[in-house]
């Protein structure tokens, strides 16, 4: 999403002078004339004695007062590449106040506070309170008076003549007028207020969408602070004791205990980090306009215009963040309060085809994902951007600036939509475009919508037994394999069992059966083709970055850096650099970063989980599913077993494969 760095206080004070400048250029010219108008009463009610003792100042007064209403009167009436937006924004309260409040003061000064002169600065401020914000009126007025008060005793050295403010039935009309000036201010300033007011409602009402968030980093604090690492580093050393008998398996019970518990503690790093979690569901397009249509009425809104040229009418997204998106987007395109809903132009929402853009490194050199997408662009511009075949994801983090408009707030939030559906998004005045992935569960992983608290997960059932599964037993017959066939190191076998039922936990197969035993079974497979303690360990925890919260960096920890890169690579995610963000791989892009890394280990594990796939495939209920894996299999992994010269194993997928095929 293309973001601006924070804003300085220059940039917060000129957004904020130009909420002042007036809806018609008109107002220029009549504020000018007004202007004009009292300050020049004031130079023709003046005594011939003061002009005389104050010249110089009268002058200066006079020239500079005619040159500045005179840029205001004629200010509508400039060829547009003379109206500087910046010039005319600083201009405008400025030279208000300069001709309003100092000069009016300078003259009522030099009049020696002539009745007059002070009924006519009493109406500026009632004039200036009108047309400009209470904080800015107030704080002009303040400022100009004080200052004309000290440039007058500075220039003229003179006493001020505050004796000379009149009868006490003069003194009690100021004292009326400047009531009257107040009572304005205190109008313009509920009304402010309530703007204010609506403005802190709608902050509040996005701040508690990002409550989550708040929660979420208490908990990373929360682990930060609890120093899980020397659990870890103590979990690891218990291995390396010398010990020999039931002291020993004693202490390999503690190891595989405490080791589950320090992954759980920092993988809530992972599981709290700073995206949305979706509901995904099917949903038409249909459903989303009219959803978005009904939220807007809520409003007050409903000049919301729809261009559909798409042939998608389906979708997979959630479905309620992203009526919240294109509600949020509508509104920022009109104006602040609901009178201004009225007058803005129509917003149009247009729908498109196109696609969206994943490049994948590590699949090929330059390889890069396109899968079908939705533009949608709200504008109210007359003509819409032009069409991308293409448009590359925004995965980057998020800015963190601080947002100082509700409406700058509205747009950080949609920004995390869009990225939460790994989309593009892009924003400009008066046009906002958004590309959202027809299929959100094509890209992204499953597991990042998996609530991130609940540090005690409920262990899988390693007792299950049916008419086709004992667990037990197969978990001894696979540690009496490994102890017979390979030089693996038992007591990290052990505890890669005991993480996979901890982390897998109380997940079950299509056939009913716990998922932990899919990863018993692949390693059991791996035994034919390889008995390396890394791609046995590899096998084992094949699944667990991919389905669970933990991370390769604690893999590489306790199992090595090998381990590490077996379950990297036949994991079927992607990490996105400097993000937290993870690609989805079809096992066809999967078996080609294989291939690019030339790790014989992890296609050995690939294998092997195909290879159970197929052996189980009867528990796929949809025929159709069966079917497609079949395929895929045929095209992808019989040849990469014919590749690994293992022969048995390619008939056997290529039978299971046709049986399947012919139902």
């Amino acid at each position: 999403m293309k973001t601006h760095s924070q804003p300085s206080r220059t940039s917060r004070l000129y957004t904020y002078l130009q909420q002042t400048l007036p809806a018609q250029e008109g107002t220029y010219t009549l504020m000018g004339l007004y202007a004009m108008a009292a300050t020049y009463i004031g130079f023709y009610t003046i005594d011939v004695a003061a002009v005389q003792v104050y010249e110089s100042l009268y002058k200066g007064i006079y020239q500079s007062v005619l040159f500045a209403t005179s840029i205001l009167i004629t200010f509508p009436v400039w060829p547009s590449w003379m109206k500087s937006r910046r010039f005319i924004t600083f201009f405008w309260p400025l030279g208000i106040a300069t001709i309003l409040f100092f000069a009016g003061t300078l003259i009522a000064l030099m009049s020696q506070f002539q009745p007059m002169h002070m009924m006519v600065l009493m109406i500026n401020i009632l004039v200036v309170a009108l047309v400009l914000s209470v904080p800015l009126s107030l704080s002009f007025a303040v400022v100009g008076i004080s200052a004309a008060v000290w440039f007058f005793s500075y220039y003229t050295s003179d006493p001020l003549p505050w004796s000379e403010l009149g009868s006490w039935q003069w003194r009690m009309a100021y004292i009326l007028l400047l009531f009257g000036s107040f009572l304005v201010i205190l109008f313009q300033y509920q009304e402010y207020f309530r703007q204010l007011s609506s403005s802190h409602e709608s902050l509040v009402s996005l701040a508690g969408e990002n409550q989550g968030d708040v929660e979420r980093r208490k908990a990373v604090q929360a682990v930060k602070e609890a120093s899980v690492e020397p659990l870890l580093r103590i979990a690891k050393d218990l291995s390396e004791l010398p010990a020999e008998g039931s002291l020993a398996e004693k202490l390999h019970e503690l190891e595989a205990e405490l080791i589950p518990i320090a992954f759980q503690l920092q993988g809530i790093d992972t599981q709290a980090q700073n995206y949305l979690r979706l509901q995904l569901a099917p949903f038409s397009i249909q459903q989303w306009l009219a959803g978005t249509k009904a939220k807007l009425q809520e409003k007050g809104i409903s000049n919301m215009q729809v261009q559909q040229v798409t042939q998608h009418q389906e979708f997979l997204g959630d479905v309620e963040q992203l009526i919240t998106l294109l509600t949020k987007s509508v509104v920022a395109l009109q104006g602040p309060s609901y009178e201004d809903f009225r007058e803005s132009p129509p917003v149009l929402v247009a729908l498109e085809d196109t696609q969206l853009s994943y490049p994948l490194p590590d699949v090929s050199e330059g390889y890069v994902k396109y899968i079908p997408a939705l533009r949608v662009v709200v504008t109210t511009a007359a003509n819409l951007p032009p069409l991308a075949p293409s448009y590359k994801a925004n995965l980057a983090d998020r800015p963190s600036n601080r947002p100082y408009t509700t409406q700058a707030l509205s747009q950080l939030a949609n920004g995390r939509i869009i990225q939460s559906h790994y989309g593009y998004a892009e924003i400009a005045s008066n046009t906002l475009i958004y590309v959202i992935p027809i299929n959100v569960k094509e890209i992204r992983p499953k597991d990042m919508d998996k609530p991130y608290t609940g540090i005690a997960v409920k262990r899988a059932n390693d007792r299950f037994k049916s008419n086709q599964v004992d667990a037990q037993a197969l978990e001894q017959a696979f540690l009496a394999a490994v102890a017979a066939q390979s030089q693996a190191d038992i007591g990290l076998v052990k505890i890669a069992l005991e993480l996979i039922k901890w982390y897998h936990g109380p997940i079950e197969r299509h056939s009913g059966e716990p998922f932990y035993l899919h990863s018993l079974s692949v390693a059991q497979i791996i035994l034919d083709y390889d008995q390396d303690q890394a791609t046995l360990l590899g096998a084992l925890l094949h699944d667990t970055v991919e389905d669970t919260a933990i991370l390769l960096q604690q893999i590489a920890t306790v199992f090595g850096q090998e381990t590490a890169e077996v379950v990297g690579l036949v994991t079927h995610l992607q990490s996105i650099p400097g993000t937290f963000y993870k690609v989805k791989l079809s096992a066809e892009e999967n078996l080609k970063m294989l291939d690019h890394a030339g790790n014989t280990r992890a296609l050995y594990v690939k294998l092997a989980d195909r290879m159970h796939n197929m052996r189980t495939i009867e528990g796929h209920d949809s025929i159709a599913k069966q079917k497609q894996i079949a395929i895929e299999t045929l095209q992808c992994f019989v040849p990469l077993a014919e590749r690994l010269g293992l022969e048995q194993a390619a008939e056997e997928l290529r039978a299971r494969c046709l049986a399947v095929l012919e139902k």
